[in-house]
Protein backbone atom coordinates (compact mmCIF):
# COMPACT_ATOMS: atom_id res chain seq x y z
CA UNK A 1 0.00 0.00 0.00
CA UNK A 2 1.42 3.09 -0.88
CA UNK A 3 2.38 5.63 1.64
CA UNK A 4 1.22 9.53 0.71
CA UNK A 5 1.37 12.85 1.93
CA UNK A 6 -0.38 15.59 0.14
CA UNK A 7 1.36 18.22 -0.65
CA UNK A 8 -0.99 20.67 -2.23
CA UNK A 9 -4.75 20.15 -3.05
CA UNK A 10 -6.13 23.47 -4.12
CA UNK A 11 -8.87 24.85 -6.06
CA UNK A 12 -7.56 27.36 -8.07
CA UNK A 13 -7.78 30.07 -10.89
CA UNK A 14 -5.19 28.47 -13.03
CA UNK A 15 -2.11 25.60 -12.53
CA UNK A 16 0.23 24.09 -14.81
CA UNK A 17 2.82 21.54 -14.00
CA UNK A 18 6.31 22.12 -14.03
CA UNK A 19 8.53 18.71 -14.12
CA UNK A 20 7.38 17.56 -10.67
CA UNK A 21 6.55 21.17 -9.77
CA UNK A 22 3.52 22.68 -9.85
CA UNK A 23 3.03 26.36 -10.39
CA UNK A 24 -0.62 27.96 -9.00
CA UNK A 25 -2.12 31.33 -9.81
CA UNK A 26 -4.97 32.17 -7.06
CA UNK A 27 -4.92 29.30 -4.88
CA UNK A 28 -7.51 28.60 -2.27
CA UNK A 29 -10.79 29.38 -4.04
CA UNK A 30 -13.65 28.60 -1.36
CA UNK A 31 -16.72 30.74 -3.05
CA UNK A 32 -17.99 30.42 -6.47
CA UNK A 33 -20.08 33.13 -7.39
CA UNK A 34 -22.33 33.18 -10.49
CA UNK A 35 -25.43 35.08 -12.10
CA UNK A 36 -27.61 31.71 -12.34
CA UNK A 37 -27.23 28.11 -11.81
CA UNK A 38 -26.69 25.58 -13.58
CA UNK A 39 -22.69 27.09 -14.55
CA UNK A 40 -19.08 26.42 -15.38
CA UNK A 41 -17.19 25.80 -12.03
CA UNK A 42 -14.36 28.14 -13.59
CA UNK A 43 -11.55 26.98 -11.88
CA UNK A 44 -8.54 24.08 -12.07
CA UNK A 45 -7.59 21.35 -9.07
CA UNK A 46 -3.61 21.54 -7.95
CA UNK A 47 -2.41 18.44 -7.03
CA UNK A 48 0.85 16.98 -5.23
CA UNK A 49 1.57 14.07 -3.46
CA UNK A 50 4.59 13.01 -1.86
CA UNK A 51 5.45 9.18 -1.56
CA UNK A 52 8.76 7.41 -0.15
CA UNK A 53 11.09 7.19 -2.85
CA UNK A 54 11.12 3.03 -2.29
CA UNK A 55 7.71 3.67 -3.89
CA UNK A 56 8.83 5.08 -7.40
CA UNK A 57 7.70 2.79 -10.12
CA UNK A 58 4.89 1.74 -8.44
CA UNK A 59 1.31 2.06 -9.69
CA UNK A 60 -0.27 4.64 -7.95
CA UNK A 61 -4.24 5.11 -8.15
CA UNK A 62 -5.38 8.88 -7.27
CA UNK A 63 -9.34 9.27 -7.22
CA UNK A 64 -11.09 12.79 -7.29
CA UNK A 65 -14.97 12.61 -6.45
CA UNK A 66 -16.89 16.40 -6.31
CA UNK A 67 -20.23 16.12 -4.75
CA UNK A 68 -22.72 18.26 -2.90
CA UNK A 69 -22.54 18.64 1.46
CA UNK A 70 -25.37 15.70 0.91
CA UNK A 71 -23.02 12.96 -0.82
CA UNK A 72 -24.91 13.58 -4.48
CA UNK A 73 -22.62 12.92 -6.74
CA UNK A 74 -21.74 15.72 -9.20
CA UNK A 75 -18.19 13.97 -10.98
CA UNK A 76 -15.76 11.58 -9.80
CA UNK A 77 -12.33 10.54 -11.80
CA UNK A 78 -10.15 8.28 -11.40
CA UNK A 79 -6.25 9.26 -12.34
CA UNK A 80 -4.14 6.06 -12.68
CA UNK A 81 -0.93 5.18 -13.06
CA UNK A 82 0.58 8.79 -12.27
CA UNK A 83 4.24 9.18 -12.64
CA UNK A 84 6.24 9.84 -9.13
CA UNK A 85 9.35 12.04 -9.87
CA UNK A 86 12.26 10.75 -7.80
CA UNK A 87 13.43 14.16 -5.53
CA UNK A 88 16.52 14.04 -6.72
CA UNK A 89 15.68 14.54 -10.42
CA UNK A 90 14.13 18.37 -8.93
CA UNK A 91 15.66 21.42 -8.77
CA UNK A 92 18.48 21.63 -5.76
CA UNK A 93 16.73 23.11 -3.26
CA UNK A 94 13.28 20.73 -3.35
CA UNK A 95 15.62 17.88 -3.20
CA UNK A 96 14.74 14.89 -0.45
CA UNK A 97 16.58 11.99 -1.09
CA UNK A 98 13.69 9.62 0.76
CA UNK A 99 10.91 10.98 -0.82
CA UNK A 100 9.45 11.37 -4.60
CA UNK A 101 6.56 13.47 -5.58
CA UNK A 102 3.93 13.50 -8.05
CA UNK A 103 1.95 16.08 -9.34
CA UNK A 104 -1.39 16.53 -11.49
CA UNK A 105 -2.96 19.47 -12.69
CA UNK A 106 -7.48 18.60 -13.02
CA UNK A 107 -8.79 21.17 -15.39
CA UNK A 108 -13.02 21.28 -14.22
CA UNK A 109 -13.43 24.96 -15.87
CA UNK A 110 -16.42 23.19 -17.64
CA UNK A 111 -17.61 21.24 -14.83
CA UNK A 112 -21.35 22.12 -14.34
CA UNK A 113 -22.31 23.15 -11.13
CA UNK A 114 -26.02 22.36 -11.11
CA UNK A 115 -27.31 24.94 -7.94
CA UNK A 116 -26.03 26.87 -5.52
CA UNK A 117 -24.82 25.28 -2.15
CA UNK A 118 -21.77 23.57 0.04
CA UNK A 119 -19.64 20.98 -2.13
CA UNK A 120 -16.74 18.90 -0.94
CA UNK A 121 -13.84 17.83 -3.13
CA UNK A 122 -12.00 14.35 -1.80
CA UNK A 123 -8.89 12.91 -2.89
CA UNK A 124 -7.93 8.96 -2.38
CA UNK A 125 -4.92 7.67 -3.01
CA UNK A 126 -5.03 4.15 -3.53
CA UNK A 127 -8.35 4.10 -1.83
CA UNK A 128 -7.27 5.10 1.07
CA UNK A 129 -9.00 9.00 1.69
CA UNK A 130 -5.86 11.93 1.77
CA UNK A 131 -7.76 14.77 1.47
CA UNK A 132 -10.91 16.91 0.63
CA UNK A 133 -11.68 20.89 0.10
CA UNK A 134 -15.41 22.49 0.29
CA UNK A 135 -16.52 25.67 -1.93
CA UNK A 136 -19.41 27.42 -1.59
CA UNK A 137 -21.57 27.98 -4.87
CA UNK A 138 -23.80 31.34 -4.24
Amino acid sequence: MTSARVRMFELCDTASDRGGLISVLGAGIDLISRDQYPNDLGAMIAISVEIDAYQVGEKVALRLSIQKQNGDPIAEDYINELAAVPSAELEEHFRDPGAAVFVHVVGVQRMQIPEPGRYVMKLSVDDVPVGSLQFLAQ
